[in-house]
């Protein structure tokens, strides 16, 4: 399991009006992402910037610029405008935030972690900033960091779903199988068509050997997300764990087709397989093993049962 960035980080920096008779450039083709699309928003902020332009309005142009190129996965490119943004207005909380996330996708985690905190020193009741810093922090393993930011980032905004579910994968790689349990259901509670808050409360539920429960769960996950095969992997192995083998490989072979040499899937239906009295099975499980040589011991310790 991986952290995303937190939903709605990209935000439209907005200019208050500046003492001065010259107006302000149209914003709107290099501003608006519900009209124009991001190549569009890059092609006319390009053209913004080679007018003259005073720092507020230049530095809402990087800002927006960056926004554009980040959508485009051109990490380094938005970093550097988010860094020019800065330089012309350093008290934009949002311009750090969105550089954090640009340094993230970048794996600078270190970096992204120093943009957060500068975020939340110019706006500490910035949720956003929090959730962003624990997600980073959880990269790096920092897990009380993580769980200390994910907290304060609820605290500030206990309407968002997303950061009950990355607080509740903190505790998950903590072994912390019950408050998981609890962050899944806030989360399905706040939005209940997020594949993701089922497919965790899934596995949740396996670690509190309450299978049949997380089978429901994993149903509602590939329901929901029928091109996740992380979902479908998790509803694998509740069959598994349920001794029903033939249901196992049919989810296994779901999940392998979307991601195709997933460790997980292959080891599982291997396990299944061998279960049917199939030899295959073997080649799937040393497949799995060349692919992660520590399958076997994740299997052991969520206490498959029937581990060759």
């Amino acid at each position: 399991l991986s952290l995303a960035p937190d939903g709605d980080a990209l935000r439209v920096l907005v200019c208050s009006p500046l003492t001065t008779p010259k107006p302000l450039p149209d914003l709107a083709p290099c501003a608006n992402a519900k009209t124009y699309s991001a190549e569009q928003r890059l092609e006319s902020c390009t053209l913004l910037l080679r007018q003259t332009l005073s720092d507020e309005p230049r530095s809402a142009v990087y800002f927006n610029r960056g926004n554009a190129l980040l959508e485009l996965s051109r990490f380094d490119q938005a970093r550097s405008d988010y860094g020019h943004a800065i330089d012309l207005m350093p008290g934009s909380a949002q311009a750090y935030v969105n550089r954090g996330i640009a340094n993230r996708n970048m794996g600078n985690d270190r970096k992204a972690i120093e943009d957060y905190g500068a975020a939340i020193h110019l706006q500490p009741a910035n949720a956003k900033a929090y959730s962003n810093r624990a997600a980073a922090e959880f990269d790096l393993r920092l897990n009380s960091e993580a769980l200390r930011d994910f907290s304060h980032s609820i605290r500030l905004d206990p309407s968002n779903a997303g950061v009950f579910v990355n607080r509740a994968i903190v505790f998950d790689s903590l072994g912390r199988s019950d408050e998981a349990f609890r962050d899944y259901s806030r989360a399905i509670q706040l939005d209940h068509k997020r594949a993701a808050a089922y497919n965790g409360r899934c596995y949740a539920l396996l670690q509190l050997h309450k299978a049949k429960a997380a089978l429901e769960d994993c149903r509602a996950a590939t329901h929901l997300a029928p091109r996740s095969a992380s979902a479908w992997d998790s509803q694998g192995y509740s069959y598994l764990v349920l001794r029903q083998p033939h249901a196992a490989i049919q989810s296994f072979d779901t999940a392998l087709g979307l991601s195709p040499g997933l460790p997980s899937s292959l080891f599982g239906r291997g396990i299944a397989k061998l279960r049917l009295g199939l030899p295959e099975g073997a080649d799937d499980i040393h497949h799995a093993r060349t692919l992660d040589p520590t399958i076997a011991a994740r299997f052991e310790e969520m206490g498959t049962p029937g581990m060759p």
